[in-house]
C-alpha cells in the first residue's frame, strides 16, 4: 500500500511540474494600442527590424502559411528577437504587411 501511494504521489508531482514549463520569452502583443509607438520611441532598431519582417510577409506567405479568411487577408505571426517574442495579427497587401490595432 505504501508503495502504491508513493508511486501515485511521484506521478502526481511529475505531472504538475510537466504542465508548468517556464516561458523563456517576454511576450509583447503588437496589436495592443500604443505598443508600436512605445517601441518606436524606446528601441528604434528593434522597431525597424519588426517592420522589415512584417513588410516581407506578402512575399513569404503565398503558398506556405495559414491565412485568415478576411479581405484583405490576415495572418498571425510570432517574431522572436533576442529574448522577446512579438505577436501580431498582420494584414497582408501587395505593398507589404501592416500591423493594425485590434478592437476590444
Amino acid at each position: 500500500m505504501l508503495r502504491v501511494l508513493s508511486v501515485a504521489l511521484l506521478l502526481g508531482s511529475a505531472l504538475a511540474v510537466w504542465g508548468q514549463e517556464p516561458n523563456p520569452f517576454k511576450q509583447v502583443h503588437l496589436n495592443a494600442p500604443g505598443v508600436l509607438d512605445d517601441l518606436r520611441a524606446s528601441n528604434p532598431s528593434r522597431y525597424e527590424a519588426i517592420q522589415r519582417h512584417v513588410d516581407r510577409m506578402s512575399d513569404v506567405c503565398p503558398g506556405g502559411c495559414m491565412l485568415l479568411t478576411t479581405y484583405p487577408p490576415q495572418r498571425d505571426v510570432d517574431i522572436v528577437l533576442g529574448d522577446t517574442r512579438y505577436k501580431a495579427r498582420v494584414t497582408l497587401a501587395p505593398e507589404g504587411g501592416r500591423v493594425y490595432h485590434t478592437r476590444r
